[in-house]
């Protein structure tokens, strides 16, 4: 067996000099009405205010472990954003999470992880679950 460096024995703490970095996306709505306009509005407007926090205190707690991480906030359809990020800043790579829903589920409701896996053509993806 060939003897390995610390370093090399530990991809961890190579990752760890990367930069991190934490995308939030609020999605877009349909409202048919003016009455169901305002009330998107005002929903888009909340889910915004929580993405923000979310986002501000993910990247906390990265901080208080060193982990060198960075804040992204976009408007629209997830798998989208993500791609337009990730292969636009010319990212190495993309890791996803997937709640793992099978079958007749993932056909109906769709899947962001799936659909970034087959739109990001410029960019590698990583898919976990």
């Amino acid at each position: 067996m060939a003897r390995t460096s610390r370093r090399s024995r530990s991809p961890r703490r190579w990752f760890c000099y990367r930069v991190l970095i934490l995308l939030g996306v609020a999605g877009e709505g349909y409202a048919p009405n003016q009455e169901d306009k305002e009330r998107l509005k005002k929903l888009r407007e909340q889910e915004k205010e929580e993405r923000l926090n979310l986002l501000s205190d993910a990247q906390k707690v990265f901080e208080g472990k060193n982990i060198n991480a960075r804040t992204i906030f976009k408007e629209g359809h997830p798998a989208e954003a993500i791609i337009e990020v990730g292969c636009g800043e010319e990212f190495d790579f993309i890791v996803i999470g997937s709640r793992g829903l099978g079958g007749l589920k993932k056909a109906m409701l769709g899947s962001v992880s799936n659909a970034v896996v087959q739109q990001a053509e410029k960019c590698s993806v990583i898919v976990v679950r």
